[in-house]
């Protein structure tokens, strides 16, 4: 993990990135994520949430989406 946001007005909310691709959703109150999203490779702070919409910075060079 090398990014990791908590939403700004839902503090059980929580999203992390790291270099496997994936954004991972997680609820405090659930034991494990609740959802997952494809695509950024995060290598830095570079999460930032508002409201219902997630922004990603990515690492990745070739085949951005």
């Amino acid at each position: 993990i090398f990014a990791l946001k908590c939403h700004p007005e839902n503090f059980n909310l929580l999203v992390s990135g790291g270099w496997d691709g994936s954004l991972k959703i997680y609820d405090l109150r659930e034991s494990s994520s609740v959802a997952s999203i494809g695509g950024p490779e995060c290598s830095g702070d570079s999460i930032d949430m508002m409201d219902d919409m997630i922004v990603t910075g990515s690492s990745r060079n070739k085949d951005v989406m």
